[in-house]
């Protein structure tokens, strides 16, 4: 199995291996995260001592809220129970 992150390669291309046809996977990575601050439409987001900057235009997320970021956008807000196994 190869994970490529490229839909032109999953539109346009069949590459073959010895005859045999490469399957492509899709997998997106989302980092969970805490709101330390919240201006406008970007929050801060701490990760264990790093902070970065995520759009919050998706959700509403509150100070205190464990969110998981994707590319710059926090796209979903963890519930007490799920954030204990996400991070």
């Amino acid at each position: 199995m190869i994970v490529i992150t490229s839909l032109y390669f999953l539109i346009h291309k069949k590459p073959t291996f010895n005859n045999l046809l490469i399957e492509y996977k899709i997998m997106c990575l989302a980092i969970p995260g805490k709101v330390i601050k919240i201006d406008d439409d970007n929050a801060t987001i701490d990760y264990n001592g790093i902070t970065k900057q995520a759009k919050i235009t998706i959700i509403s997320p509150k100070i205190g809220d464990y969110v998981l970021v994707h590319a710059g956008f926090a796209i979903e807000i963890l519930k007490k129970d799920r954030k204990d196994d996400t991070i």
